[in-house]
């Protein structure tokens, strides 16, 4: 009891209060494929979408003690660095979690709570039940939630693995598989491998897996347990609209004129894309999303429709936080942008420099071709001329994203002795940088 009511008063003096601000999920996932055995380890997620402003969390994780065995857990990303978590407390069949950020809400709505470990002690099925759950905003007030139970299946692997049923697990299985993904109704039931009521990657790897082994191998294990996958999609068709990804992805180093594509699982309305965290103000305290930006910093213009925005930059060297809200949901992203680049490329070695002299022109020859390297990748085109600018008729081809220039020898076409010629040629790096080539040579007196 004495724990207990510490626990109350921590949260208590945080600002865990009743109230309503937005609407969040909070699910069960795991990023394992493979299902498990007995005596391997189960690693759940508590992830939470949707979630706006939230500093803080708590909720207790119900499981099956005959068929897992709880091991530890962890606070994850979602809160800001520093987090204060709560010693988990633990009973036969649950765990309580909680965490607290005093730095400031989240700066994303999508992410992880928490990560629970168990074992597997028994191959049955079970349930992950989520109870109790609260979440708190940096103004102590509590946000609406919504949840999704997790569900653990016992798959008979030996029996399922063969999917044609001829006794033996190759090609042919897999290629029953995958002929069937995605499929609503698959024209083979037993494609459905981990019977999860859908094909999919899962039951693509279980047939990779076990690939020449008998369909009925005593020594297999008979029976596993994985989580089905949540369907985010099919549970909560139009509700939620998801960051997918970034192009340039997130922590790349871009062009201060960077055009940086976002990908949604569905249209998002209201996108807006601010420069800065848009959480922080000036003076460096947490506001919530719709906070002021700080000084110097701007709203970007975003433009596209149906899953895909734009946003193209005018962005300052240096590092770059882009902050994206739509309707209840916040992304932020990280870059390094760099400098312009206003420097030309340049000639740094090759066959022959500018103002050699005494070249033995049957070296030359021989080699059959003269190269030329740059300082960086180019595009263009170089071309062996005389002293007057005729051209000496070597073959030239256009240099695309590469470093190098190479010209050719033409049979009939061999440079001779005592004679002086010319490399020219125009070449641009992929800022539009230009450099106008031109290497002179003189070829050594017949010997």
């Amino acid at each position: 009891m004495k724990l207990l009511f510490s626990i109350a008063n921590i949260f208590m003096f945080l600002g865990f209060t009743v109230g309503s601000y937005g609407q969040a999920l909070v699910y069960v996932s795991s990023t394992q494929i493979e299902p498990l055995a007995v005596g391997e380890q189960m690693h759940l997620n508590i992830q939470i979408l949707g979630g706006k402003s939230v500093s803080g969390y708590e909720l207790t994780v119900g499981f099956d003690p005959t068929a897992l065995r709880y091991i530890e857990s962890v606070n994850a990303d979602y809160l800001q660095a520093g987090a204060f978590a709560v010693p988990p407390i633990i009973s036969d069949n649950s765990v309580y979690v909680a965490a607290t950020s005093s730095a400031g809400p989240a700066f994303t709505s999508e992410g992880t709570l928490a990560t629970l470990t168990f074992e597997v002690i028994a191959a049955k099925d079970s349930t992950i039940e989520l109870i109790d759950i609260t979440l708190s905003d940096s103004a102590g007030m509590s946000v609406a939630v919504i949840n999704e139970n997790g569900k653990i299946v016992a798959t008979e692997l030996p029996e399922n693995w063969d999917v044609n049923e001829d006794g033996k697990v190759n090609i042919l299985d897999l290629t029953l598989v995958a002929s069937n993904l995605n499929a609503d109704v698959p024209a083979n039931p037993r494609a459905d491998v981990n019977k999860d009521g859908k094909v999919n990657i899962l039951d693509l790897v279980l047939v990779a897996q076990n690939l020449d082994a008998a369909g009925g191998d005593e020594n297999k294990p008979e029976v596993r347990v994985n989580l089905v996958e949540f369907n985010l999609a099919e549970s909560y068709p139009a509700k939620f609209v998801r960051f997918v990804s970034a192009n340039p992805p997130n922590g790349s180093t871009i062009a201060p004129d960077a055009i940086i594509t976002l990908t949604f699982n569905n249209a998002p309305s209201g996108v807006t894309v601010s420069d800065t965290p848009a959480d922080v103000t000036a003076a460096g305290k947490t506001t919530g999303v719709t906070s002021v930006l700080l000084p110097g910093k701007r709203q970007l213009t975003v433009a596209g429709s149906g899953k895909v925005r734009t946003i193209t930059g005018d962005f300052t060297p240096g590092p770059l936080t882009l902050t994206i809200t739509w309707a209840d949901e916040i992304h932020v992203l990280n870059y390094t942008v760099s400098a312009p680049d206003t420097e030309p490329p340049s000639v740094i070695s090759g066959t022959i420099a500018d103002g050699d002299r005494n070249i033995d022109p049957e070296v030359i020859n021989t080699e059959g071709k003269i190269e030329i390297i740059f300082s960086e990748a180019v595009t263009g085109y170089i071309a062996l001329q005389t002293e007057g600018g005729d051209d000496v008729g070597w073959i030239s081809k256009k240099i695309v994203g590469g470093n190098k220039g190479t010209l050719e020898l033409v049979a009939g076409k061999e440079i001779d002795n005592e004679t002086t010629y010319v490399i020219k040629g125009t070449v641009s790096d992929g800022a539009g940088n230009k450099l106008a080539v031109e290497i002179t040579f003189t070829t050594a007196a017949k010997k």
